[in-house]
């Protein structure tokens, strides 16, 4: 029996210690070593995106004299749709007539002449009140002119004259007669001429009074168109001129059937000024 008690106390001592070991090896550190620390990832702070300013919407008065400068370098497109633009952009009808009439010469210096009196027409509809209507006529008839439009070029050169062109009267009115001459209407050429000649200094007229002689003569008063001649040859020195001018007197004298006469004007200029080229 006392054996018997002896073993069971062994057995229970040994599973007692068995026990107290397995706690033990629990709190001991492991004898792996250490594997490395995890470093925390970095979390990036949101940058905020920044908003582009927007570029203002310059004032349409602006957008005209930029479009003006394009057309003065011959950036005809630039030109036409920043005209385009500053219309859109106002309700200020003298601002809007402005744009209309800069589209107008521009088309005219791009030789886009049937758009350009379109634009006109477009203008003198719309506009009928602002300053730029003389301008208007005058350009519209530049762009008649061209397009091979003479009677109404010449109507439109008178239009522009009537409506306050009035500093550019004698050079307005010496290309209506040049319009109706084109046009086949000799009276109303010399009518033109004729009022030119009034607002001019007897030392500056001698083109335009050249161009109303040989109307004259068209019209077959050569009397008269030889009295013309004779008195741009007595104002001036030019040898040029006195030599055309000799050859236009010797021809009236053809068609007036006096030959010598005639004669004795085209030996002038052989004489006289043999380096022209209408000797």
């Amino acid at each position: 029996m006392i054996a018997f008690m002896s073993r069971t106390i062994a057995k229970l001592g040994s599973v007692v210690l068995l026990v107290i070991l397995s706690i033990l090896s629990c709190k001991l550190p492991s004898a792996e070593p250490p594997g490395p620390t995890a470093t925390p990832s970095h979390t990036s702070t949101p940058t905020a995106t920044s908003t582009p300013t927007p570029t203002p919407t310059p004032l349409p008065m602006t957008m005209i004299e930029n479009a003006e400068r394009a057309r003065f370098n011959g950036d005809w497109e630039r030109a036409i749709n920043i005209f385009q633009e500053a219309q859109s952009f106002t309700s200020d009808p003298s601002l809007s007539a402005a744009a209309q009439l800069g589209i107008g010469k521009t088309l005219l210096e791009a030789s886009r002449y049937d758009e350009a009196v379109a634009a006109l027409d477009e203008y003198l509809l719309k506009f009928p009140d602002q300053d730029g209507v003389a301008d208007a006529h005058f350009l519209r008839a530049e762009g008649k002119m061209a397009l091979g439009r003479y009677q109404e070029a010449a109507e439109d050169y008178g239009d522009s004259i009537h409506l306050g062109l009035c500093t550019l009267n004698a050079y307005v009115l010496e290309l209506q007669g040049d319009a109706w001459i084109a046009a086949g209407e000799i009276e109303r050429a010399q009518d033109a001429y004729s009022i030119a000649l009034q607002t001019l200094s007897p030392e500056t007229d001698i083109s335009i009074e050249i161009k109303l002689a040989r109307a004259i003569a068209a019209s077959g008063n050569y009397p008269l168109a030889i009295e013309h001649y004779e008195s741009v040859y007595a104002r001036t020195e030019n040898e040029y001129t006195r030599a055309s001018i000799n050859l236009l007197i010797g021809q009236a004298f053809l068609a007036m059937g006096e030959a010598e006469q005639a004669y004795q004007w085209f030996l002038d200029s052989v004489e006289n000024y043999p380096r022209a080229y209408d000797s």
